[in-house]
């Protein structure tokens, strides 16, 4: 008799047990997140990322708290996996910091785990930049013939200096926005009044990256529509590479990379000299990311005590039914007493 109540309690508890488990794994107290920034990293200048908790955005934080200290250098945050065909990038301006550059770069291809871009001015660069700035740069009152409100697509080659974050040396390509050869090409510009940025704001833009192709488009935003800012051809085709989010100078402001299925139904295209319009049926394009995205379980909120109880206790009790039944005892020919 005391046998089978053995027995019985050791099923009790392991079921218990499994059924706690169960409640930590899947109860409120633990939600399942994509995490789409698992393995990205800093390269370039030494902006101050921040991965979020969720591990689905990153954010920027001011380098130090005085002035000139607080402009970062050009940073980037880059995917561990090459990133192209259709995806959104979301980028949302915090607070009123400055009013300089936020972007993202594609076919990203340098600097890599390079620790000469935060100490030297000579660091090896590879990638298309797209920049946006939030007002025109002003010096003594009067517009300066550099630093323009609004948006800016290059190719970026060749050495530079990441490392500068002294805003008026006017680092080439990065703040210039001029064709140097061999070094930087600009491959579209939207400058104007009105163009920048507004704080507060989350911005997203769905982004189209082929060899044959870059396409980046605003997405509307309180009934605004959708705003295509650049759709280029290139001479040759484009390198592949991975994602990066660019940050120069810019503090307070949270990146984000959806890597969702978009679908498209037309597509015009435009070089620097010709415009082309080629029809397309309903496609949709799976953007190819390789290891960049993964999934995780992330606790929050006020259940996470209760989640941490009820793991400890399903734990404590089917190692308890386990206990009881290896305590059970067997007959003389080897078998377990009932």
């Amino acid at each position: 008799m005391a046998g089978k109540m053995r027995s019985r309690a050791a099923v009790i508890c392991v079921l218990a047990g499994i059924a706690l488990l169960g409640l930590a794994a899947f109860g409120p107290a633990a939600t399942a997140v994509n995490n789409p920034l698992a393995g990205w990293t800093l390269q370039g200048g030494a902006a101050a990322w921040q991965v979020k908790p969720a591990g689905n955005s990153v954010y920027v934080n001011a380098p130090a708290s005085d002035f000139p200290h607080s402009n970062g250098s050009p940073s980037m945050f880059v995917s561990p996996a090459n990133v192209g065909g259709t995806f959104n990038v979301s980028i949302t301006p915090n607070t009123e910091a400055d009013d300089d550059y936020v972007g993202f770069a594609l076919g990203y291809a340098a600097p890599i785990n390079d620790a000469s871009c935060q100490t030297t001015t000579s660091c090896a660069t590879d990638f298309y930049l797209f920049d946006w700035k939030k007002a025109q740069e002003m010096e003594g009152g009067a517009a300066t013939t550099d630093g323009h409100e609004g948006f800016s697509l290059m190719r970026v080659q060749s050495q530079h200096d990441m490392s500068n974050n002294n805003t008026p040396d006017h680092i080439n390509c990065f703040w210039t926005h001029q064709t140097v050869a061999g070094a930087c090409a600009v491959l579209g510009t939207d400058y104007g009044t009105g163009k920048g940025y507004a704080f507060g704001i989350t911005y997203t833009f769905r982004v189209t990256y082929t060899a044959s192709q870059i396409k980046i488009v605003l997405l509307g935003t309180g009934g605004n529509p959708d705003t295509t800012i650049f759709d280029v051809v290139p001479g040759s085709a484009f390198q592949t590479g991975r994602l990066a989010f660019y940050n120069y100078s810019q503090p307070n402001v949270e990146y984000a990379f959806d890597d969702g299925t978009i679908t498209t139904t037309t597509t015009t295209s435009t070089t620097l000299a010709t415009t082309s319009t080629t029809a397309a049926t309903s496609t949709t394009t799976k953007p190819t990311v390789g290891p960049a995205v993964s999934s995780s379980i992330v606790r929050t909120g006020p259940n996470s005590l209760a989640t941490t109880v009820e793991l400890t206790l399903g734990v404590l009790l089917v190692l308890a039914g386990a206990a009881m039944t290896a305590a059970r005892g067997k007959r003389p020919d080897g078998r377990f007493y009932a």
